[in-house]
């Protein structure tokens, strides 16, 4: 036998091929790179400051060129100083969408802090209501309440807020990201 060749037949070039790890990566490494990025979600979801201890679903803000719209559906009288800080670009207004099971007739006022809405005849046709802030813009939490008598109503928060059958009054604790200006 003379030094230097293969024992087993195989030439260089065919060891070189099977010993080749130069190919494609992604099929090996897609598997572990996916379940890390799903964990690393799940894992900054539950530590998120503002959602660890269920503090309450995202409250949106009106946007500053449908103030004047929005004020349509307050009881002014009780939120003049929410609207002029709204309209002077101080602090927004909130907004909800409410909405009941089709066939039925609902009536709900919303409690928003120290504010109480007009009521509102609710039907299976989303009503999108303004409402001050329950509580200090800056903290960025709070709580709001519905009121009233309703069977399967929906109130548009993120997440959506459903109550299977109202018959006084449900709470709900809410958040919002403060923000300045309009």
């Amino acid at each position: 036998m003379t030094g230097g060749g293969a024992s087993d037949g195989q030439g260089a070039e065919s060891v070189r091929k099977q010993d080749d790890s130069s190919g494609p990566q992604w099929p090996r490494l897609a598997p572990p790179l996916i379940g890390g990025l799903i964990a690393g979600i799940v894992i900054a979801a539950t530590l998120s400051p503002e959602r660890s201890s269920g503090e309450g679903a995202d409250l949106a803000s009106v946007a500053g060129s449908q103030v004047d719209a929005a004020t349509a559906t307050m009881n002014l009288d009780a939120a003049k100083d929410a609207v002029a800080d709204a309209k002077s670009c101080r602090v927004p207004l909130a907004e909800i969408t409410l909405v009941a099971a089709l066939g039925t007739t609902s009536t709900v006022r919303v409690r928003s802090g120290s504010y109480v809405s007009p009521p509102f005849a609710l039907n299976d046709r989303p009503q999108r209501i303004a409402i001050p802030y329950p509580a200090a813009y800056p903290t960025g939490r709070g709580t709001i309440s519905v009121e009233g008598q309703a069977l399967n109503l929906a109130v548009a928060l993120t997440p959506t807020w459903n109550v299977n059958s109202l018959t006084g009054t449900a709470v709900r604790n809410v958040i919002w990201t403060p923000k300045t200006g309009c």
